[in-house]
C-alpha cells in the first residue's frame, strides 16, 4: 500500500496495476492466493491481511508456482515490476545452503524449471526485486540475478528487508525514472 501511495504522489496521472500471488509449499496450495492484476488496491489490501502461512515440513518453497502464477498475469505497461519476499529458497540443492532440509533435493517435485521461469519473467521484461529476510535465499537470488545479466532492459535487484521504506524507495525510483523517460519521449 505505501508504494502505491506514493507512485500515485510522485507519478500522477498513470495507471497503477497491482496483483498479488502468495505462495507456500507444494502440499500446502490451499493457502496460495492469486489476484489478477487490478485497480481496486482495497480489494487486493483486504485479501492481503487474510493470507497467513504456517510452518512446512522442510525448508524450501514452492517459488515455482508463484512466477507461473506472475507470468500469467497480463502484463500491459512499459514498467513492470515483480516483488519476491521470500525467506526460504526454492527446492532443489544448487538453491540452498547443505544445511536446510529439503525433501525434494533434486528440484521441484512438479519438475518446473525455476530459471527458465526467470528467465521467462526477463524475456517479457519485468524487472524483479527480491527481498532478503534471511541469508537461505542467498545462493538463489544470486542464480536469479545471473540470468538477469543477459537481459538489459530490465533491472534484477536483491533488496535488504530493513524497513518497507527501502523496498517502497527502491521500487519507486525506478518507476519514477521510467514515467519521467516516457514523458520525455511523449514531448519530443
Amino acid at each position: 500500500i505505501n508504494i502505491i501511495n506514493r507512485i500515485t504522489l510522485e507519478c500522477p496521472g498513470i495507471d497503477i496495476y497491482l496483483g498479488f500471488v502468495a505462495y507456500t509449499d507444494s502440499f500446502q496450495i490451499e493457502l496460495n492466493a492469486n489476484i489478477e492484476l487490478t485497480k481496486n488496491y482495497q480489494y487486493l489490501e483486504n485479501t492481503i491481511k487474510n493470507v497467513y502461512a504456517y510452518g512446512g515440513e522442510d525448508g524450501p518453497e514452492d517459488i515455482p508456482w508463484g512466477i507461473e502464477r506472475a507470468l500469467e498475469k497480463n502484463w500491459k505497461s512499459n514498467a513492470r515490476y515483480a516483488i519476491l519476499v521470500a525467506d526460504a529458497p526454492c527446492h532443489g540443492n544448487k538453491y540452498h545452503i547443505p544445511e536446510i532440509i529439503d525433501f525434494y533435493p533434486n528440484g521441484d517435485p512438479n519438475r518446473r524449471n525455476i530459471e527458465e521461469l526467470i528467465k521467462n519473467m526477463a524475456k517479457k521484461n519485468i524487472s524483479l526485486f527480491c527481498t532478503r529476510i534471511t541469508e537461505y535465499t542467498d545462493i538463489m537470488f544470486q542464480i536469479f540475478g545471473n540470468i538477469y545479466k543477459d537481459y538489459p532492459n530490465c533491472q534484477f535487484k536483491v533488496v535488504p528487508l530493513e524497513s518497507d521504506q527501502y523496498l517502497s524507495d527502491t521500487v519507486v525510483d525506478s518507476a519514477a525514472e521510467v514515467y519521467v523517460s516516457q514523458r520525455n519521449t511523449d514531448f519530443n
